[in-house]
């Protein structure tokens, strides 16, 4: 089975530099242990995480429509 993870990260380090990919980052090694260890034997599992960002606002926007409807 393949799987696909898509964070809401971008893939950068401390100075602000784009990286190849978000396994790069601390963050995502840590992610990918921790999906490594909960996947089934022969899951795939496929770490996506932002190429670009228009800005903080938008991904914090997204996460605070989806906690709303848990909130009211």
């Amino acid at each position: 089975m393949k799987l696909w993870y898509q964070s809401l990260i971008r893939p950068i380090d401390q100075n602000n530099v784009q990286l190849a990919t978000l396994e790069a980052t601390p963050f995502g090694a840590l992610l990918r242990k921790l999906l490594d260890a909960c996947a089934s034997p022969g899951t795939e599992i496929h770490i996506q995480g932002l190429s670009g960002s228009s800005g903080m606002g938008v991904p914090y926007r997204f996460l605070e429509y989806n906690d709303t409807k848990e909130i009211i």
